[in-house]
């Protein structure tokens, strides 16, 4: 037996959903079968019942045409973010100084980062500097993790990677 509902399809209701099929929408139909819509849909799908193509004819409505131009839009302007300036740019980081905590910072353990604290690696943990907590790191790392690699030059050349 079926979970809820009535287990088996009558010849009777099978006749109904024959004749209120062209008619009547399947929610209507299910009202008046005392099924779910889902039932009624999928007994016509097994019993091989097509729906008309497109909406049923009594439930097709005329819309009225308004021109584009007759229909209002509403613009919502864009905020403008505000950027804070940056009287001095930070001096890059030589690059055997990368992984050396920086000068006044000390280390931070993993386990003890705030959201203010600057996560990159160095020597000891990560670097714990005030990234203003906005930041995943300083504004020194920051410079640092930014920027675009120089070219790798062999022989004199640029070398690419071909595959």
């Amino acid at each position: 037996m079926h979970s809820g509902g009535k287990p088996f399809w009558t010849d009777e209701e099978d006749a109904v959903l024959h004749a209120l099929r062209d008619r009547k929408s399947a929610s209507l139909i299910g009202e008046i079968l005392k099924r779910t819509r889902a039932a009624v849909c999928g007994r016509m799908f097994r019993i091989g019942l097509s729906r008309p193509k497109g909406l049923m004819p009594d439930m097709v409505k005329p819309r009225p045409q308004r021109p584009l131009s007759a229909i209002p839009v509403k613009r919502i302007p864009t905020p403008v973010p505000k950027l804070k300036p940056n009287p001095k740019p930070p001096q890059p980081l030589p690059l055997e100084a990368v992984w050396l905590p920086l000068e006044g910072c000390k280390p931070v353990q993993i386990v003890d980062l705030e959201p203010r604290h600057c996560r990159w690696p160095v020597e000891g943990g990560s670097c714990g500097a005030d990234n203003g907590g906005e930041h995943v790191y300083c504004e020194t790392h920051r410079a640092v993790a930014c920027t675009r690699p120089t070219p790798l030059k062999l022989f004199g050349q640029v070398a690419t990677l071909s595959r």
